[in-house]
């Protein structure tokens, strides 16, 4: 890693950006010669099973010693053994004076404006025992890198993305009357804090056991308000000011518990229990002045409830086949409500 490591490498996805051969897209996912990677592995423990963009956009690069790419990697090493996986795994290795040992990395900043961003990394890593936690708060524009999305859409195609746009439109954006130049009067401000705590520790030669909890919360405010003339073909001439405002807070946490045993011989297993819960508020309104007075105001409130049990065992039978038995339980719960308000007058 040394190599391609620079001074703006920061992050685990900023060092791989410079190694020939890796594409970062700007979603976060990453590829190898063409293919996407499916799991990034610690000292080649998997603690982030396919949310591996909590560790490529949180892990300080300046941890990592060496980068390894497994051309056909399946996490299940028995039907691996009966199929040729398309699979791209990555494992890095960490820096031998950070292991056996509290290790990490704090990057801190102030300005203007109330300006600031704090990073946290905090890392033990053992054979037996694994912690890394990763905190982060900036208003400086930059999203919370927690991937939360991750968990609540687990149940969809693997690899998929969902999102639903909810298109506004006030009364007077759908008439004459344009927003002015954002460039002279749109602002945006953001809160935005993520934390996550990721535990994995050994009991027993076989049984692995691991623990991740996560918390995102972030707030964005985004403002656009001005005068404008609307001249009209009899000649007469309109005086408007105007605000578009639009607020958003989000609420989301994860809690995973997940279990493997593996005895190295023909039988190994996985169990994992999941619960993710979201909150959402989004707020917009338009305002106006002048020749009329317009107003549109709407708030679209989501709560999400969601557990997950999974669980899988695998057996080498006689004759090198391989028996794989999966079993998956999930429960959602959404609610959403909306409100809407307006009025018009003239004169």
């Amino acid at each position: 890693a040394s190599a391609y490591r620079t001074a703006e490498s920061r992050k685990v996805e900023d060092l791989l950006r410079q190694i020939p051969g890796f594409d970062i897209a700007g979603d976060g996912r990453i590829s190898f010669n063409g293919k996407e990677v499916d799991r990034i592995l610690v000292e080649g423990d998997d603690l982030t099973e396919k949310n591996y963009r909590l560790l490529s956009r949180n892990l300080h690069a300046g941890l990592v010693d060496k980068v390894q790419v497994m051309g056909r990697y399946d996490e299940n090493r028995l039907l691996a053994s009966v199929s040729s996986p398309e699979k791209v795994g990555i494992n890095l290795t960490i820096d031998k004076k950070y292991l056996l040992r509290w290790s990490g990395t704090v990057e801190a900043g102030l300005g203007t404006g109330g300006q600031r961003m704090t990073d946290l990394n905090l890392v033990r890593l053992a054979p037996a025992f694994k912690f890394i936690q990763f905190l982060q708060h900036n208003t400086i524009g930059l999203t919370a890198n927690a991937d939360m999305n991750h968990y609540f859409r687990e149940g969809e195609a693997a690899g998929s993305s969902s999102s639903q746009e909810i298109p506004v439109r006030g009364l007077l954006k759908a008439g004459s009357i344009l927003p002015p130049p954002l460039s002279a009067s749109y602002t945006r401000d953001n809160d935005d804090k993520s934390g996550f705590s990721i535990l994995s520790w050994k009991s027993g030669p076989a049984v692995r056991m691991k623990v991740l909890a996560g918390g995102l919360f972030t707030g964005t405010s985004f403002l656009s308000r001005g005068w404008q003339d609307i001249l009209q073909p009899d000649g007469y001439r309109w005086q408007v000011f105007f605000e578009d405002a639009s607020r958003s807070d989000i609420q989301e946490g994860v809690l995973r518990y997940s279990l493997q045993h593996d005895a190295g011989k023909n039988n190994l297993g996985s169990y994992v229990a999941e619960l993710a819960l979201g909150r959402s508020i989004h707020q917009y309104a338009n305002l106006s002045s002048g020749a009329i007075t317009d107003s549109l105001r709407e708030k679209l409130m989501t709560r999400q409830v969601f557990f997950h049990l999974r669980g899988s065992e695998s057996f080498r039978l006689p004759g090198a086949a391989v028996l794989n038995m999966l079993f998956s339980l999930r429960r959602e719960n959404p609610e959403q409500g909306f409100d809407a308000a307006t009025g018009r007058f003239r004169g």
